[in-house]
């Protein structure tokens, strides 16, 4: 029920896949606390760093207003 109304408004739909991305990492900043917590070795990964930054600017655009404004620049690629 409350899905069918998500996905027939496009901006809610959004917001809620915003909302499910940021708790996601919200759970892997908690995962890598309690590890260094307990002194547990890290297991590194490779992240996308600009999928990264493009989904955090959605997030950030909505947390500070429209009186900042914010942009993000990828370097271009020589070679």
């Amino acid at each position: 029920m409350i899905a069918d109304e998500i996905e027939s408004d496009i901006e809610l739909s959004a917001m809620t896949a915003s909302a499910i991305r940021a708790a996601e990492r919200g759970a892997s900043l908690t995962q890598r606390l309690l590890a260094f917590s307990r002194k547990q070795v890290p297991q590194p990964k490779a992240i996308a760093v600009d999928t990264l930054v493009s989904e955090m600017m959605d997030i950030l655009r909505r947390a500070l207003g429209a009186t900042i404004s914010i942009e993000a620049r990828q370097p271009a690629m020589s070679g």
